[in-house]
């Protein structure tokens, strides 16, 4: 059975830990975050897919929708959980910190 919005809102807290199944693969613990479990090459895994209130029931099970996609083509959700994260900003890479620092370096012997 689909968990509703208000389900999930009136979850009282507990001694010990629980678990808000809202279908057999989707889930959400005491930590309100969504997860879905899954299995990858004969593994069991799981995925967060957002915090509640911000990631709603109905937008879990979208998320879940999409990750079984992912699945379903043969890649490991995890691995491009992580791999999407690993984007390099531009403005943190030790060629455009060294040219600042050289820059600074120039005004510095220019001034004197």
């Amino acid at each position: 059975m689909a968990l509703t919005d208000k389900q999930v809102r009136s979850a009282k807290p507990s001694d010990k830990p629980y678990k808000l199944v809202n279908t057999l693969d989707l889930y959400l613990p005491g930590s309100l975050i969504w997860y879905l479990k899954y299995r990858f090459e004969g593994k069991e895994s799981r995925v967060p897919l957002g915090s509640y209130p911000e990631t709603s029931p109905a937008l879990a099970r979208e998320k879940r929708n999409a990750t079984k996609r992912i699945l379903k083509s043969g890649l490991n959700p995890s691995q491009q959980c992580r791999s999407e994260k690993i984007i390099v900003d531009e403005s943190l890479t030790f060629q455009y910190i060294a040219t600042l620092w050289h820059t600074d370096c120039l005004r510095l012997v220019v001034a004197q």
